[in-house]
């Protein structure tokens, strides 16, 4: 992820005629011909910078919805850089750190939610104090499990009111699929009942309920229900739970036929539907896929990235997020509905720069509602994840 670093002007001052106008060239080129008061504002913030010299190249910026011709402009050794656009924009700016060793690269790219692209390898800034890791820790807007619920309180409890929403969307408003309404058997531990570890289960079935209600899929079977006899579709996995204490057994359990249709094939891929891997969700819907008639296929996308939703989202298409080891979900598959993107604006010198803040919108399988996966920190605050994407 990438975040714009922003800083109030203070101690000294620019005229509106030495920047000519709005252009990103001349107000790349005002900053390379004022390289001393550049590095006097840094070391005015307490940063130990060396600005003496700079490389200047053109380079594309895609603010969300358009591209437009901008200027990165790369500071001497490790000083930092910057990447400006037109209508005295900065978009991204740091006074730490180097990405192209001063070297012009051609076809290099900026996206406000990607970062920086050349030749399809991605470079992101690092600024530490900039990084945002999630923690679930109690802000307004979440539950007690640190599950965000009310994004625009969130929003300005965590991060500040400076941040407006700036754009959004749905592919549908369903209500979603509960993981411990739908499972076969329920823990008891300390007092405590436990659903089954069936998220990637419930995630695909709410993939396949999405299809039927949104995109007219009439083949799944969704509003068709049946009794699942687990005794019969899974007999190991029953076995063991009928002979563990601990567990209560519901044999039949009354679901719907899509469900059950995918959670025999679970059983036969995993021996039960926990712990199935983001490669397995993935299974999952193409046999449904398969079995109810239709050409649409899934693939799975480990290298994540922001615009991976959204460019599928604006394409009205869901998908499926998979992470490991995140403070708040854990091991957890969930299924996306949508995303929003807030902003805040800022000033640095006569530029106006920009900070984004991005969330998913998902039916996690622990409420029927919309909750909301902050993207925001180090690698979208988890330390490995992947979608599951169609075709």
């Amino acid at each position: 992820m990438v975040f714009s670093i922003w800083y109030m002007c203070s101690g000294f001052t620019i005229s509106q005629n030495s920047l000519m106008d709005g252009s990103a060239l001349s107000s790349a080129q005002y900053i390379q011909k004022n390289l001393d008061k550049i590095n006097n504002y840094a070391k005015s913030e307490g940063y130990e910078t060396n600005i003496n010299d700079c490389t200047m190249q053109k380079i594309q910026i895609f603010d969300g919805e358009v591209y437009e011709d901008g200027y990165f402009v790369d500071f001497n050794d490790n000083n930092g850089f910057l990447t400006i656009g037109n209508d005295f924009s900065i978009y991204d700016f740091s006074f730490v750190g180097d990405i192209t060793g001063n070297n012009i690269l051609v076809d290099f790219t900026y996206s406000v939610h990607d970062g920086y692209n050349y030749k399809g390898k991605n470079y992101e800034t690092h600024n530490l104090e900039e990084e945002r890791f999630y923690t679930p820790a109690d802000f307004d807007g979440t539950n007690d499990n640190g599950e965000i619920t009310d994004l625009p309180m969130y929003v300005v409890d965590r991060y500040g009111s400076e941040y407006t929403l700036y754009e959004g969307k749905r592919v549908t408003t369903m209500s979603g699929v509960i993981q411990y309404a739908q499972s076969v058997y329920i823990h008891h531990v300390d007092g405590l009942d436990y659903s089954e570890g069936n998220c990637g289960l419930i995630s695909a079935n709410n993939y396949l309920k999405y299809l039927r209600v949104n995109r007219s899929y009439i083949n799944i079977p969704y509003y068709t229900y049946e009794y699942y006899y687990a005794s019969i579709d899974e007999p190991n996995l029953y076995n063991e739970r009928s002979a563990d204490s601990t567990y209560t057994t519901k044999n039949p359990k009354y679901m719907s036929t899509a469900l059950a249709d995918i959670r025999r094939d679970a059983y036969r891929i995993n021996g039960g539907p926990e712990g199935l891997t983001v490669w397995q969700s993935k299974n999952l819907l193409n046999y449904a896929m398969e079995e109810y008639g239709y050409s649409t296929r899934f693939n799975v996308i480990e290298a994540w990235s922001y615009s991976t939703v959204t460019s599928r989202i604006d394409n009205n298409k869901a998908l499926l997020w998979s992470v490991l080891w995140q403070e708040v979900y854990n091991n957890h598959t969930m299924f996306v509905s949508g995303y929003q993107t807030y902003r805040k604006e800022g000033k640095f010198l006569w530029w106006t720069t920009y900070d984004y803040l991005e969330f998913f919108v998902i039916k996690d399988g622990h409420s029927s509602s919309d909750r909301y996966y902050d993207f925001n920190g180090s690698n979208g605050n988890t330390w490995s994840g992947a979608f599951v994407v169609e075709q």
